[in-house]
């Protein structure tokens, strides 16, 4: 309306006849007369309304009340929350947990969720997983679900879409024994001999994701207790049996040992010994610097070489498994587990073993196809098959 009435004006100055014969003096091309603009009013009384709007809309969230705050505080939602779900511990799928405010609270954390707690990190950054990654906590969740798996992002993620990790949510929506956390890395490694590590060497490596990873599962064992197990590492069979031990590393060889997987209780010394190793022989050039400080440890807290504590397999209340229990396959035969011409070597692979390591940083590389006969096929067709729903023709 108001463009054809602009339209039909003349040019300043000059009358013209309205439709009931009167004379208006033109206020000009493109300005509307007094009587015609919008009233003030109603512009104020709509402007008002917007502001109480925007107001209330800023004030209200999902989060609860400070008198009702959980003790392990919300993060960002991902996936839409049903009506009336307004439990403390939100159900699996529908938040993202910060398990930062519970780094100083381990009774209370193990009388939430018990002994049987196994830890996941995630250090990419990328807020995702691929379908091995993802292949690896299916397996997990499917031999051990009375165990509370936690996927630990060190980092703030905003949401984990079906875009961008959908093996990822699909598992967390099927799964109520495993749970998507946030956590400060800064508050992980706090008050640790690790802290001096991550303030300052840590910044001049060239592999800081990986090195930060070896620092948080010390930290999290430390101040939280339980199982932490890599992400590369299948499992083929429960495993709390070894969480019952409740301390323990496994072998690498007949000479060492390694961090793939290994379970404490909070604050337990040989921890600390290992922390204190860190910080005063961490090399940022070094991929394997912690682990080598974690053969030192064993060295110098037990007073004997690595190779004799192996063979004893029992230190004082902590045990030392063979390297059968998750790595059948050796670092130097890394390709064994990826190779179809040794598909006969599966059945006993899976018989003989808890899990298997895949030795990750050296084999994400090589890409499988889904029917391929290797071992790790074969295996993952069996103990992950939701996850490699989500691959296409390789994984």
């Amino acid at each position: 309306m108001f463009a054809e009435l602009t339209s039909s004006r003349l040019s300043s100055g000059k009358t013209q006849h309205t439709s009931t014969g009167s004379h208006v003096k033109s206020e000009g091309v493109g300005r509307l007369s007094p009587a015609m603009r919008p009233p003030r009013k109603m512009f104020c009384f709509v402007l008002a309304l917007l502001l109480i709007f925007i107001f209330i809309f800023l004030r209200t969230d999902n989060h609860p009340k400070k008198n009702e705050q959980p003790l392990y505080g919300y993060a960002p939602i991902f996936l839409e929350e049903e009506d009336g779900d307004d439990q403390d511990w939100p159900s699996v799928g529908k938040r993202l947990i910060d398990l930062t405010n519970s780094l100083d609270k381990p009774k209370e954390f193990q009388e939430k969720f018990g002994s049987e707690v196994i830890f996941f990190i995630e250090t990419s950054e990328k807020g995702r997983m691929n379908v091995r990654q993802v292949c690896t906590i299916e397996a997990v969740c499917l031999h051990n679900p009375r165990a509370h798996v936690f996927v630990v992002f060190p980092y703030p993620v905003m949401e984990i879409n079906m875009e961008r990790s959908p093996a990822l949510v699909d598992l967390v929506a099927g799964k109520d024994n495993v749970h998507l956390v946030t956590v400060s890395s800064d508050e992980v490694v706090r008050g640790t001999p690790l802290e001096e590590v991550a303030e300052s060497k840590l910044k001049l490596s060239p592999t800081p994701k990986e090195h930060l990873s070896d620092l948080l599962r010390l930290g999290l064992l430390w101040k939280l207790g339980g199982v932490y197990m890599d992400l590369d590492l299948i499992t083929f069979k429960s495993v709390a049996p070894l969480a019952r031990l409740r301390n323990f590393v496994t072998a690498d060889g007949v000479d060492q040992v390694n961090t793939a997987m290994c379970g404490f209780q909070p604050k337990h010394p040989f921890l600390q010994k290992i922390m204190q190793d860190v910080r005063d022989t961490y090399d940022p050039n070094v991929y394997s610097t912690v682990p080598f400080a974690f053969n030192a440890a064993i060295r110098a807290y037990f007073n004997m070489p690595v190779a004799e504590a192996i063979q004893r397999g029992k230190l004082a209340d902590m045990y030392i498994l063979d390297q059968s229990v998750i790595s059948p396959v050796t670092y130097v035969n890394y390709t064994t587990l990826l190779d179809h011409r040794m598909a006969n070597l599966t059945d006993e692979i899976v018989e003989k073993s808890y899990g298997a390591h895949l030795w990750g940083s050296l084999t994400t590389k090589f890409r499988l196809r889904i029917g391929s006969k290797s071992p790790y096929a074969t295996i993952a067709r069996r103990f992950c098959p939701n996850a490699l729903n989500y691959a296409t023709k390789y994984f």
